[in-house]
């Protein structure tokens, strides 16, 4: 089968390119999961992409702070990390979230299912509840978790999985190769419970597997990530720094430059996420970095509003395309299309155009990649790859995986 991976594979930017640019968040992401993932690669591709991701990651699960703390708090976000990728369907994440997990302290019958605290499977049900499609969200999970942990903590799970949202969708949407040091570690453990690497696996099919022995966080491990991280920081800080603070400044600064208003960052407690989600849509809705064009990208982003149905993403959409120039009706022709599910089986002239073949092709893309898991062919990847560069489908993948981290978030606050 083919992917969109394979397609993107020639323009992918090698890993010792990256570890000259961005060595401390390499090293850290490397102490985290034990491997440099080959998503940095595929990011790197749109670099706006790559400033997306790593300004989500540790924003997200407030690095380092989290891991060298003695607290439980950081396998329970592990856990949530888990159970949010196996509901998205997303085996890519799936085995690095599970290593992951095992890495900062939460034990293999947590994560396979087979023995699980009260709390625990109060953490697997939130985060089951916040990444399934159609949602079964409720308070009354929050109840549960309250009665173990702070709303401090809730809300960093709650994060862990919203971060999730992104790296789910960009995974599986792509289609990322999985590393065998990945499927080493965690197979043996997940593989029973119905895991399999899929479309990831597209290129190691032939590598041969190893078991291999998942190590716990160490004293060792805490001082290398205390060293790397004012480094890492030092990166994150020149793309942050012109950004206000608070959730008010925040909110008026989109709207003044970027023309959205992401009402949700009001609702976040924790200043790291909040401003951290604030920098990826300032990243994402700049002209001077969209390849794509940010008239076109707001269709995308309408598909996967509409196909989810989150009213506060389709107003994001809608006024980011009307502040580029998209007309009403092909901004309802978007919204129509998410909510088709035949979409990708009409011709045109069984349904709304969109416009040139560019649009149409940036639309198709869209409808394709936001159910989760993913619903691409070969057909589909080959003619996006005909009609759209390699850096365009980055940057819509990424578009698209905001998206998703946002609705998540944005469920757990409803």
């Amino acid at each position: 089968m083919a992917t969109l991976a394979e397609h993107l594979e020639p323009d992918i930017v090698e890993i010792e390119q990256l570890h000259g640019t961005y060595g401390p968040m390499l090293h850290i992401v490397r102490e985290l999961i034990g491997v440099v993932p080959d998503c940095d690669t595929y990011l790197e591709i749109w670099p706006a992409g790559f400033r997306t991701y790593n300004l989500c990651v540790p924003n997200f699960l407030n690095l380092p702070a989290s891991v060298v703390s003695r607290s439980d708090l950081k396998a329970h976000m592990g856990l949530a990390m888990y159970t949010s990728s196996r509901a998205a369907e997303c085996p890519y994440c799936a085995a690095h979230t599970c290593s992951y997990a095992l890495r900062r302290g939460a034990s293999e019958g947590a994560v396979d299912g087979t023995n699980r605290t009260e709390l625990e499977q109060a953490v697997v049900t939130l985060a089951e509840t916040m990444a399934s499609e159609p949602s079964t969200w409720d308070r009354s999970i929050i109840d549960d978790l309250g009665r173990h942990l702070s709303a401090d903590e809730i809300e960093w799970i709650a994060m862990s999985v919203g971060m999730m949202g992104f790296l789910n969708k960009f995974m599986d949407a792509i289609s990322v190769p999985l590393e065998i040091e990945a499927i080493n570690d965690v197979s043996e453990l997940i593989e029973p419970t119905g895991w399999d690497v899929g479309r990831s696996g597209w290129r190691n099919g032939a590598v041969e597997r190893a078991t291999a022995k998942v190590p716990v966080d160490s004293t060792g491990l805490y001082a290398r990530m205390i060293r790397q991280g004012p480094k890492a920081t030092l990166i994150e800080r020149g793309w942050t720094k012109h950004l206000p603070t608070s959730a008010p400044d925040l909110r008026r600064y989109l709207r003044d430059t970027r023309h959205v208003d992401v009402t949700v960052l009001s609702r976040m407690r924790h200043a790291k996420p909040m401003r951290g989600l604030a920098a990826m849509f300032d990243q994402n809705l700049d002209p001077a970095t969209s390849v794509v064009g940010l008239g076109d990208k707001s269709l995308a982003g309408l598909v996967y509003a509409s196909m989810v149905g989150d009213t506060a993403l389709i107003e994001i959409g809608r006024s980011v395309g009307a502040a580029h120039g998209v007309a009403e009706t092909t901004l309802a022709a978007a919204v129509a299309a998410g909510a088709d599910p035949a979409f990708l089986l009409r011709t045109t002239d069984e349904r709304a155009p969109m416009g040139d073949d560019h649009t149409e092709a940036v639309v198709r893309l869209a409808h394709a990649i936001s159910p989760s898991p993913a619903v691409t062919t070969d057909e589909l990847a080959a003619a996006t790859a005909e009609t759209l560069g390699s850096a365009e489908v980055i940057e819509v993948a990424v578009w698209i995986s905001v998206l998703q981290l946002v609705h998540r978030i944005g469920r757990f606050y409803s």
